[in-house]
């Protein structure tokens, strides 16, 4: 964070909203870097560096998660030849 803090006690919550709002990523990105900043300042209250965590404040990051489906068959058919072509039968990959 760029907002000229020079001690960890004068991070709070609208900073990190602010910082927040920079990140570029998509939604599951984001949450996970949610999460260690959450972290990072758990560890800074068992450290006693704080007396309490300021990015506990932070709202939940929304993650829609869209489910994998079959392959269809015909491309299935395909990754089974393919399998056949470049696979090895005890295992492993033979290059052609």
């Amino acid at each position: 964070m760029a907002q000229g803090f020079e001690y960890i006690d004068e991070v709070e919550l609208d900073a990190l909203l602010n910082f927040r709002s920079t990140w570029k990523d998509g939604a599951l990105a984001k949450q996970k870097k949610q999460s260690r900043l959450i972290g990072f300042f758990w560890a800074c209250v068992r450290r006693r560096y704080l007396i309490e965590n300021p990015a506990l404040g932070l709202g939940r990051v929304k993650v829609v998660q869209v489910p994998t489906d079959y392959f269809p068959p015909d491309e299935f058919r395909r990754i089974v030849d393919a399998i056949y072509i470049y696979g090895d039968p005890r295992g492993g990959y033979i290059p052609v």
